[in-house]
């Protein structure tokens, strides 16, 4: 598989309308032509990517040039049940010293912006020794950051195999994922806005995931926490005793 030369960034939308999809390009560009200097010129292209229940989606490309550097960017949109889109810097010049690294500068810079919602890629973070040496189990290596809320949910995706195919294959039928979270947001309060990175190390997952259970349940109470998940398909105890990644994803 094609490791891109940026994390894997991640927008959740409520609908992707046509006119969702060209507000979230426009403000893309006019993010890369404002926010990052020394850039001339943003060329944009049309690409494709082949998906086994959408069949075909239509990528968004646009290379970026500047004074001897220039970056490709694919942008693409996945209607499934969870809408959402991806966007990523698949090739840039000069090479990266890492690829895929949550370190890079534009990962902060998308997220404080709100132009995606979660990042996955690398930890390069420096570490004490141990850590370092820890670092050689995969589950170690990798990390997801973004709003606390956000990067929650994503973790709950990736717990639940049904929920990961809802995610990522299933067109039907469209959960309030998006409302969900913003719901969260509102309940729980603007502490769930702050922006973190959370280690795919299965005890930091666990811990986060456990203590974050806890503090929605406090915030809700269980008949609304339940209430709300019904609406995904999903039993409050299934939810619950969904605190560490699947194998199968």
């Amino acid at each position: 598989m094609r490791i891109p030369a940026s994390p894997n960034f991640i927008k959740f939308f409520q609908v992707l309308s046509q006119e969702e999809k060209s507000l979230f390009l426009d403000r893309i560009h006019t993010f890369f032509k404002t926010k990052v200097s020394g850039y001339s010129n943003i060329t944009k292209f049309r690409g494709e990517r082949i998906h086994p229940s959408l069949k075909s989606i239509k990528s968004h490309l646009f290379l970026i040039e500047g004074i001897d550097y220039s970056e490709s960017w694919e942008i693409s949109f996945f209607n499934t049940a969870i809408p959402h889109a991806r966007v990523e810097m698949s090739s840039c010049h000069p090479f990266l010293k890492k690829d895929c690294s949550l370190e890079m500068e534009y990962t902060q810079l998308l997220l404080k912006q709100s132009l995606v919602d979660i990042a996955e890629g690398f930890d390069d973070a420096p570490k004490p020794l141990l850590q370092k040496l820890l670092k050689f189990h995969p589950e170690n290596c990798f990390a997801t950051a973004g709003e606390t809320v956000w990067v929650y949910l994503m973790l709950k995706i990736r717990a639940l195999p049904e929920l990961y195919d809802q995610f990522l294959i299933d067109i039907e039928p469209k959960l309030p994922f998006f409302e969900f979270g913003n719901y969260l947001i509102k309940e729980v309060g603007n502490d769930y806005r702050e922006i973190i990175q959370i280690s795919m190390n299965q005890k930091h997952y666990k811990s986060f995931l456990q203590q974050n259970d806890t503090l929605i349940l406090n915030a809700l109470g269980q008949d609304k926490m339940a209430h709300w998940l019904s609406s995904l398909n999903i039993e409050l105890d299934t939810w619950l005793s969904a605190i560490s990644y699947s194998q199968k994803l």
